[in-house]
């Protein structure tokens, strides 16, 4: 799976700064390979380790990386994530960290289509670990999204293999996104990260 890790970064950059290509500009095959390995990574990955990820990009998106403009926070964000995930102690954890620091970012910037601008307000006004709560919410999110993929046509195979999963998730994202609003990139993002944290549940 060499290189797979900017797969959803080049097609964020297509679709959401200059416009052009959707998915497809990514052969088929490598977007169920790209959204295999990311449910493989999740599954593998410790809870202590996704929130110290999670932290880390939090601090620098409120940093260095803090910027109006789209295209500006996400080549920072994806410098300071080849940066941390670097200094993993091995190249399958490095690989694994890149996966999970790749729907990080996504999930990020594809926030605001999950949690409304009111949703929001009330969440910064109202609680003092705003990261703990906005997590919560984007769960319910995720989750709502998760149980429409479960109960579609897409999702014709067992749950717990990320490789038969993987061209469900594509196709429902692609037929279903556009009606809620959404990018393929952040529907695929949110459905691999609640499919990997519930390890083999799902």
């Amino acid at each position: 799976m060499k290189n797979l890790g900017v797969i959803l970064f080049i097609l964020v950059i297509k679709t959401q700064i200059s416009h052009g290509s959707g998915p497809n500009a990514v052969s088929k095959e490598r977007r169920h390979d790209y959204i295999a390995g990311a449910i493989a990574s999740l599954r593998k990955t410790p809870s202590d380790k996704l929130n110290a990820a999670m932290d880390y990009l939090n601090v620098v998106e409120n940093d260095h990386c803090r910027s109006h403009f789209i295209d500006l926070k996400l080549k920072c964000l994806i410098g300071e994530s080849k940066s941390y995930c670097k200094d993993m102690p091995s190249a399958d954890e490095r690989n694994k960290c890149q996966f999970y620091s790749d729907l990080i970012i996504i999930n990020k910037l594809s926030q605001k289509n999950f949690i409304g601008t009111h949703t929001h307000y009330n969440i910064m006004k109202n609680k003092i670990d705003v990261d703990t709560e906005i997590r919560r919410v984007l769960g319910l999110r995720y989750a709502g999204l998760t149980t429409e993929f479960a109960m579609s046509r897409h999702l014709n195979c067992p749950r717990s293999t990320a490789k038969c999963l993987a061209p469900g998730i594509d196709s429902y994202c692609l037929a279903t996104a556009d009606a809620r609003n959404l990018t393929w990139q952040s529907c695929v993002g949110a459905l691999v990260w609640f499919v990997g944290l519930s390890r083999n549940r799902f």
